[in-house]
């Protein structure tokens, strides 16, 4: 089972529904710095809903595309980061970290052309930008030549109906965060090996990361006909059920990657995420004793899984358990100490709600 890498959808599925109280924003300008502050918090997809309204409300914001594009540039997701930068270059042709960035993205999919003319009207703009862009620039490609990307290139033109080569690619590329390029990757080895569940599965996993659930259920759940026992399979399925809102479909999912993992003994870790993940269904339909249940399963699996302990605490707050929930949170900071400001947000609304509960 893959890492769990997609970072926006694992605070959404860990936590929520629970959010602090922010003033909510007015104008277009309001929304952009709103959008900073969430950025420099690595709340990136409310980042990008903020610089997304803010260009609403203002089409000609050259800082907001700018923005968001940055996001999307940092969240992998380069296409779209790509059409933003274009769009602030346009509204403003003197943008010079604007084509330098975008000259990245395009490096990073392997347009080295287009990125090279970006690089050098990004300096004749801004000369101080050179030793940056050299140094991104030269990280870019050693991870390319590391991934093998160049090799796979050249098996293909050797071969164009090389589907090994088009899947270790597509690996490859989704690894350096083109997904774009990694879905027609995938695509073609579905092409020249319709039966290959292992490019349905791969290519769910990029549909995932792009946010396109729908897509993602789609291709697993094709993955699952070619191979029933497919556990990888069940498990992305079932996040993205979690994210669509079917909590049942998603139970459903983890009930079978839990058996599969258990019967063909998938490693610990792997067979804990699949506990973890059930409790955070579990908890979203409030089902608190059976989500408390899973999750003291996943840390059994592995005792270093502090979403695990995070996730439990919030179940035991919700029971009124409280002392418990203390030595969960305690455990969870300890284990990863960026959890700290969003477990103390989450606990807090929980007891809000408690107190305004009408009282028996």
């Amino acid at each position: 089972m893959r890492g769990f890498c997609f970072v926006a959808i694992v605070l959404l599925l860990l936590f929520g529904g629970v959010a602090a109280q922010e003033k909510e924003p007015q104008t277009a300008e309001d929304y952009y710095h709103r959008g900073l502050a969430r950025a420099n918090k690595d709340a990136l997809d409310d980042a990008i809903a903020d610089y997304t309204k803010a260009i609403a409300l203002n089409p000609n914001y050259a800082a907001a595309y700018y923005s968001r594009g940055l996001v999307r540039y940092l969240s992998h997701d380069l296409d779209r980061a790509i059409a933003d930068f274009t769009k602030a270059t346009a509204l403003n042709p003197n943008d010079a970290k604007a084509y330098a960035v975008r000259g990245l993205a395009q490096l990073t999919k392997g347009e080295d052309q287009e990125a090279g003319q970006d690089f050098k009207r990004a300096i004749e703009l801004d000369a101080t930008l050179k030793s940056r862009i050299d140094k991104d620039a030269s990280a870019i490609k050693q991870r390319r030549n590391d991934e093998g990307i160049p090799e796979y290139d050249k098996a293909i033109a050797l071969n164009p109906n090389d589907a090994d080569a088009y899947f270790d690619r597509g690996r490859a590329r989704r690894r350096m965060g083109d997904y774009g390029g990694a879905t027609a990757d995938f695509t073609k080895v579905i092409a020249l090996e319709p039966n290959d569940a292992r490019a349905y599965d791969d290519r769910g996993f990029v549909r995932n990361l792009k946010g396109d659930f729908d897509g993602a259920i789609a291709d697993y759940t094709k993955a699952i006909a070619l191979d029933p026992k497919y556990a990888n399979a069940y498990y992305f399925r079932g996040l993205a059920r979690i994210v669509r809102g079917d909590l049942d479909g998603a139970i459903t999912d983890y009930d079978k990657a839990v058996s599969l993992s258990r019967k063909y003994a998938i490693p610990n870790e792997e067979y804990a995420q699949a506990f973890n993940d059930r409790g955070i269904a579990r908890i979203d339909k409030g089902d608190y004793d059976g989500a408390i249940a899973d999750l003291t399963r996943a840390i059994t699996l592995n005792p270093d899984l502090a979403s695990a302990y995070g996730r439990r605490g919030l179940a035991q707050l919700n029971k009124g358990k409280d002392q418990e929930a203390e030595q969960d949170f305690r455990k969870a900071i300890e284990l990863e100490p960026g959890l700290k400001s969003v477990l103390e947000e989450s606990a807090n609304t929980i007891k809000q709600k408690r107190n305004t509960r009408p009282k028996p």
